[in-house]
């Protein structure tokens, strides 16, 4: 169960998912990618943090945070027949007015975007 009394999904082992290995490896807090959440079926990150014992890491611990209400306030923006859309660090779209483009990669839907994207690293991009 979880820290809000939702029931897990029946065989779910936090040790063989990636945010658990991450932070187990690394020692280390930290924030994920966006990914699907096995509880709520949702866009979400995770903030974790692992939990030492005598110096020995026990566990960890991790607060999802959905993404509902960014990935949908980006989906929204207009910019007079242009629109907004948001991309995890390794270029797949979480955010974009079409739907179907979520879960797809940037680099293989427009290469010269992702490649303004790619050399900026951050920011806003126009391409016209």
């Amino acid at each position: 169960m979880t820290g809000s009394g939702t029931k897990l999904p029946e065989g779910y082992d936090p040790r063989v998912r990636e945010w658990y290995k991450s932070v187990k490896a690394s020692g280390k807090s930290g924030v994920t990618d966006a990914y699907i959440d096995a509880t709520t079926q949702k866009l979400v990150v995770s903030v974790m943090a692992p939990i030492f014992k005598d110096k020995t890491f026990v566990g960890a611990v991790i607060l999802d945070i959905s993404l509902d209400a960014l990935t949908q306030a980006i989906a929204n923006i207009n910019f007079n027949g242009g629109f907004g859309m948001l991309t995890d660090t390794k270029g797949i779209f979480i955010a974009h007015p079409n739907s179907t483009m979520l879960g797809k990669e940037l680099k293989s839907t427009a290469p010269s975007i992702a490649e303004a994207v790619r050399a900026k690293n951050e920011g806003l991009v126009i391409r016209r």
